[in-house]
C-alpha cells in the first residue's frame, strides 16, 4: 500500500529522497529561511538605526569636550567594575607606569586599603555609583544583607546626583539649540542691493521720465508769440 502524501517518511540512513520527499523539503525550508530573513532584516535594521545613534553620541562627546571615543569608552568601562575590580585595575596601572617611569600621583590615596576597607561604605559607594550610572537599584549578590539599606541609600544619592547633572545638561543644550534657531533681528538684516535699471524702467512705467508733455506746453507760448 503506498505512503500517504504527507505522512512522516519511514526510512533508514540510506533512503533516497523521492521527488516528493524533495519539493517538500526544499519548499520546508524556503519558508523556513524566508521568516528567519526576514527577523534577522528586522533586528538589523534596530541594530543599525542604535549603532549610528552610538557613534553620534560619541562624535557629540568629542565636539563637546574634546574627548576621543576610546578615552571616552574607557571611562565607560571602567564605570561599570565595582569598587573593589575599580581599585584592582588602579593599582595594576600604576605598577605599569612606574615599571616605565613614568610619574602618577597619589590618585589612590582616596580609595581605602581592600583589607581594612568597611563594608557598609564600601556598600553605600557601589549604590551611588550605579545610581550615577543610571542602573537599577538592585543590589548585587556579592553584599551581605546587612549592607542593603546602606547600598539602596548610596543609590538615591546617585540618583539625585544623576538627575541633577542631567537637568543642567539639557539646560545648555536647549539654550545652544534655541540660539541656533533664533531668526536675525531686523536690523541685521541685509540691505536690498540698489539696482539702477530696474529703477529706471520703474520711472518710464510711471511717466516720470516721459519728457513729451514738457515740451509742447514750452513750445505753446513760443508759438502765441510769433
Amino acid at each position: 500500500m503506498p505512503r500517504a502524501r504527507n505522512a512522516a517518511p519511514q526510512r533508514d540512513d540510506n533512503h533516497v529522497l523521492t521527488d516528493d520527499e524533495i519539493a517538500d523539503l526544499q519548499h520546508y525550508y524556503s519558508i523556513k529561511i524566508r521568516g528567519a530573513q526576514a527577523i534577522h532584516a528586522e533586528k538589523k535594521a534596530v541594530a543599525d538605526a542604535a549603532r549610528t545613534d552610538v557613534n553620534n553620541l560619541f562624535a557629540l562627546v568629542k565636539g563637546d569636550l574634546q574627548i576621543s571615543r576610546k578615552d571616552f569608552e574607557e571611562i565607560l568601562a571602567l564605570q561599570d567594575m565595582n569598587e573593589a575590580e575599580f581599585i584592582e585595575h588602579e593599582k595594576k596601572r600604576t605598577k605599569r607606569m612606574v615599571a616605565q617611569g613614568l610619574p602618577v600621583g597619589t590618585q589612590l590615596d582616596m580609595f581605602p586599603k581592600a583589607d581594612t576597607v568597611d563594608d557598609l561604605g564600601l556598600a553605600q559607594a557601589s549604590g551611588k555609583r550605579a545610581g550615577l550610572r543610571g542602573a537599577d537599584p538592585e543590589v548585587p549578590e556579592r553584599f551581605a544583607g546587612v549592607t542593603h539599606q546602606a547600598w539602596m541609600e548610596g543609590w538615591h544619592e546617585g540618583q539625585a546626583e544623576n538627575i541633577a547633572k542631567l537637568g543642567r545638561a539639557q539646560t545648555i543644550l536647549d539654550a545652544r539649540k534655541a540660539q541656533a534657531e533664533e531668526p536675525e533681528a531686523e536690523g541685521d538684516e541685509e540691505e536690498d542691493e540698489f539696482d539702477a535699471d530696474a529703477e529706471a524702467r520703474a520711472l518710464r512705467k510711471s511717466g516720470f521720465m516721459d519728457t513729451t508733455g514738457a515740451d509742447e506746453e514750452q513750445a505753446a507760448p513760443e508759438m502765441e508769440a510769433a
